[in-house]
């Protein structure tokens, strides 16, 4: 990576779907590498063309350490699609709730509608999600 930024590579730049290396690096739960990303210049609110930013790919892939860098580096919770659905939608149980709970903490909105108008208590209903629901409601979700 040095050396392609070294030889000139845009560190912004993006696929043909928008995602940009620090898109793939959060998915991919690669710590070091977004450390490195985020200290090179990386858009750390870039927006595919899902609406999805960084710390959403970390969420979604269940990558804690990952959502925590990008907090730390005051990832914007409020850009995209709120990264609370995808951290709902999280295939890592354990992680999940951990990731909710750490996003909600650091200003996530508990009332963000996504594209289908649906807010992540929505979400974490049709997923029978029962902690993340208490979270959502802890954190004032409407009823």
């Amino acid at each position: 990576m040095q050396l392609l930024l070294a030889r000139g590579a845009d560190i912004t730049a993006g696929n043909q779907r928008e995602k940009t290396a620090l898109h793939v690096a959060a998915g991919s739960g690669r710590v070091a590498l977004c450390r490195f990303l985020l200290n090179n210049g990386a858009n750390i609110n870039a927006i595919n063309r899902s609406k999805r930013t960084p710390i959403s790919m970390a969420a979604e892939y269940g990558h804690i350490e990952v959502v925590r860098l990008l907090i730390e580096h005051k990832a914007n919770l409020r850009e995209g699609v709120s990264p609370l659905f995808d951290a709902i939608h999280s295939t890592n149980g354990r992680s999940k709730v951990e990731i909710v709970q750490l996003l909600l903490e650091n200003g996530a909105d508990v009332s963000a509608k996504n594209e289908f108008f649906d807010t992540p208590l929505h979400s974490a209903v049709r997923q029978h999600s029962e902690l993340i629901i208490k979270l959502l409601l802890e954190h004032g979700a409407a009823k």
